[in-house]
């Protein structure tokens, strides 16, 4: 692989400058600063469908691909969570320039997942390659999705053959991000005579070592939302590719694509909370200065408790994201649960959340010249495609319902991974670095059998008898929820429709023990309860009470107002939403 050329779009001046301290306050506070991250010129964009270059060569610029790297390849990618702040941080201000510039993660992903188990000779060799190209600011796709196909990857009919020169190449892939942009793309393609597990292999595709004519790049697919971002396709007419280009082992692609799934689905969860910091900030400001019948939008009652509603979605989502990304290096035998439930669940909770804001925002949701630059009405078109890539919530939740047996039996036994936890729920605690991803989860779901376990802790902090109660009833939900798994196999079972809404209350049970165990962290870090932390807890823990069919309780409004009041003190003095992630630094 060549590791001198790069296409014009590219190249990065001064590559070589970064935040030498890349925290999510830096990040955002240099983003906020930048001439490309403006609204009215990300609104500029999206009208005239532009890719967002001058915003993706300044992400370049400070260093940001360094986190997309690992630690062990030379760039800055350890603990999962830094990569989600990072993504966090960019989405927050735009998400096309976020899912445009994150896709070389995603192209990556298979190489950093196949040094993990492989990590001398040719695979080393080829990830290290990779990763001082990404650090010199190359971008990276990956083709997987073909015309007609879509999330059926077997299906695939790219074609491989291996030659005395390397591999043959035909085939489209389409639709992919980044395909015309990119200096490389990681393309999966057939190499075996049949559609099981073992015909297929990953090749990372340099475009600068292909001969004239080879391939070609299809045109840019036009979008409703993330307009300005390259959505297109390339077509491979006898490329050839050297041997050694080959990612892992030759037909080993489909298994290294579902195991960097579980990297890159929870990276997912970065571009929804980044959008949810967006649509609430906006719906803040609207609420905050808005008057109806001589008072204050914010000052009524419903839309008070609408607020700290959309608050609670928030916080639920933000408290199951990080555990997931800690879970990454924690636990990454579990991954496979964890991965299915934040990308099925976080971006199903932010669109409903970005709906909630738009019923408060009311017509100003939908005007394109009004309330900064008509920021929130591309907001809500451009989130709408993050529950859709890397598999949607139906591929997910299959995902999810094919371990429900085991996961059962796991809940059942009541034991978990006592070390592994400790890592995912406390933020401070050092990740072990042992362990590999697996296509199935033997040890079930360490964060929710520990449930029980952690609603005892909570008794213990000294938290009001209401809030006891409402943990106490998620949970008592949880084991009703529990009862509905079946105890066949369903790893090849015929999946029943109602299994998908079981597996959405799985999810809802996890984000649940989440929020919880994200809670006792914060209080043994201060050694006390503030009043904040629990009004956001029992306003998380009624939020998902009520979708897991426990029905509305009288006090949840109540509850939802004293979280908004709250945050109209806090929003006042900082401007900016209290975070579960505050204060926390990136590697340097």
């Amino acid at each position: 692989m060549s590791g001198t050329a790069q296409s014009e779009s590219s190249t990065v001046p001064g590559a070589t400058t970064t935040i030498q301290a890349l925290t999510p306050s830096a990040l955002a506070e240099h983003l906020d600063r930048s001439e490309h991250f403006t609204e009215p010129v990300q609104a500029c964009l999206d009208e005239a469908e532009a890719f967002p270059g001058a915003a993706c060569r300044e992400l370049d610029r400070i260093g940001v691909p360094r986190y997309y790297v690992p630690t062990a390849l030379g760039g800055c990618l350890d603990d999962y969570t830094n990569l989600l702040r990072v993504v966090r941080a960019v989405s927050r201000r735009d998400l096309t320039v976020a899912i445009a510039h994150v896709k070389t993660f995603l192209g990556g992903a298979t190489s950093w997942v196949a040094v993990e188990e492989s990590p001398l000779g040719r695979t080393e060799e080829l990830a290290r390659g990779l990763a001082d190209r990404i650090n010199g600011g190359a971008v990276v796709a990956w083709g997987l999705t073909e015309p007609g196909r879509g999330s059926d990857l077997r299906s695939a009919e790219t074609v491989a053959v291996r030659t005395p020169d390397g591999y043959r190449l035909d085939g489209r892939k389409w639709p992919v991000n980044n395909a015309t942009r990119s200096d490389l793309i990681c393309a999966l393609a057939r190499t075996g005579a049949g559609s099981g597990t073992r015909d297929f292999t990953l090749l990372l595709v340099d475009k600068d070592e292909l001969v004239p004519g080879s391939y070609d790049h299809l045109p840019k697919a036009r979008t409703l939302g993330i307009r300005g971002a390259d959505i297109s396709g390339i077509t491979f007419n006898a490329a050839m590719v050297p041997e050694e280009n080959t990612v892992g082992e030759p037909g080993s692609g489909f298994e290294l694509v579902l195991k960097a799934f579980q990297l890159t689905r929870t990276i997912c969860a970065g571009l929804s909370l980044g959008a949810a910091d967006h649509a609430l900030e906006v719906t803040w400001h609207f609420v905050r200065h808005r008057h109806l019948y001589g008072k204050a939008l914010r000052g009524l009652p419903h839309a008070r408790a609408k607020f700290g509603e959309l608050f609670a979605a928030y916080h639920v989502a933000e408290a199951l994201s990080m555990a997931a990304g800690r879970a990454v290096r924690a636990l990454p035998e579990e991954m496979s649960v964890y991965s299915a439930v934040v990308k099925a669940l976080v971006p199903e909770l932010i669109d409903e959340m970005i709906v909630g804001c738009g019923e408060l925002l009311g017509s100003r949701a939908f005007l394109r010249g009004e309330l900064r630059s008509g920021s929130f009405q591309k907001l809500e078109r451009d989130h709408r495609i993050v529950g859709i890539f890397d598999g949607n919530r139906y591929v997910n939740r299959q995902s999810l319902i094919r371990q429900f047996s085991k996961l059962g039996m796991c809940w059942q036994e009541g034991e978990f991974q006592e070390e592994g936890l400790r890592s995912v729920v406390d933020p401070h605690a050092p990740l072990p670095g042992k362990g590999r991803l697996r296509l199935f989860s033997r040890t079930g779901c360490s964060l929710l059998q520990s449930m029980p376990c952690a609603v005892e802790e909570l008794r213990a902090t000294g938290v009001s008898q209401d809030t006891v109660r409402s943990a106490q009833r998620v949970l008592d939900l949880c084991d009703q929820m529990q009862a509905r798994l079946p105890t066949y196999d369903t790893r090849t079972a015929r999946i029943d429709a109602e299994l998908f809404e079981t597996s959405r209350s799985y999810e809802l049970c996890v984000a649940a023990s989440s929020v919880l165990h994200a809670f006792l962290a914060r209080a043994n870090l201060r050694r006390t309860v503030t009043e904040f932390d629990e009004l956001s807890l029992q306003a998380a823990l009624l939020f998902i009470t009520s979708r897991l069919g426990g029905g509305p309780t009288e006090k949840a409004n109540g509850v939802f107002s004293a979280v908004a009041e709250a945050l109209e003190v806090h929003l006042d003095q900082t401007l900016r939403l209290p975070s579960l992630m505050d204060g926390e630094e990136l590697c340097r």
